[in-house]
């Protein structure tokens, strides 16, 4: 996750359109991909991308809420895990099951419980309510400077490079990186065939694409 820097987030309204962004954003250069659980059939979703892309980029599960789910997780070949909290438990599951463990944190006093419970990465969530400058000054207290976090919520292509100059071992990305029409029903066919394009003509290949530009322009040298 800290070499790849950017975690792309999969949310989804359809499963088999989630099924096949995630295969385009890897397509693209994309080496870590988040599908959260709220995003339908998700398990489905994440089994089909781990055997899809599974050798060229690390699949894992967003919105997480309980440490229960981590065995079934594991089970379709989840990698990793990240939570919007920190449930009971679960960077311990996590690591009985050797998966990354991300839970969230926001205040100092919820870094130190990560910390504490030996959490792999800190999601800093949600990070709208952050900036980089909040996020180097938290980092410059005592221990929190060893600790890896990754920013999520609201990051955008010309604010990423800040968060990571700031400190953060990877930026989280939702519909900025990987688009609009994730979040309309391809039911909803105008809208969603509208926002399809848009994302096609921006993406349209590797060599001409936004994304493969961002991800370049992050890349660690």
């Amino acid at each position: 996750i800290a070499s790849s820097r950017v975690v792309a987030i999969i949310r989804g309204k359809d499963a088999d359109f989630s099924i096949q962004r995630g295969m385009q954003l890897v397509e693209l250069g994309c080496k870590v991909l988040e599908v959260t659980m709220d995003t339908p059939d998700a398990l489905r979703v994440i089994a089909t991308l781990v055997r899809a892309v599974g050798q060229q980029a690390i699949v894992g599960a967003g919105t997480v809420t309980e440490a229960s789910q981590i065995p079934v997780l594991a089970s379709v070949g989840c990698r990793f895990a990240i939570s919007p909290i920190n449930p009971q438990g679960f960077s311990a599951a996590c690591r009985a099951h050797d998966m990354v463990s991300m839970p969230a944190a926001f205040t100092p006093q919820e870094v130190t419980r990560c910390i504490e419970e030996e959490a792999d990465f800190v999601k800093l969530f949600p990070a709208q309510l952050y900036n980089p400058a909040t996020l180097k000054a938290l980092r410059a207290v005592g221990s929190f400077g060893a600790v890896r976090f990754v920013p999520s919520g609201g990051i955008k292509p010309d604010t990423a490079d800040q968060w990571l100059a700031a400190g953060a071992s990877a930026v989280a990305m939702g519909t900025h990186l990987s688009g609009e029409d994730m979040r309309i029903l391809p039911s909803e066919s105008e809208r969603f065939l509208a926002a399809a394009a848009a994302w096609d003509e921006a993406n349209a290949t590797a060599e001409g694409s936004a994304i493969a530009a961002l991800l370049s322009r992050l890349a660690l040298p």
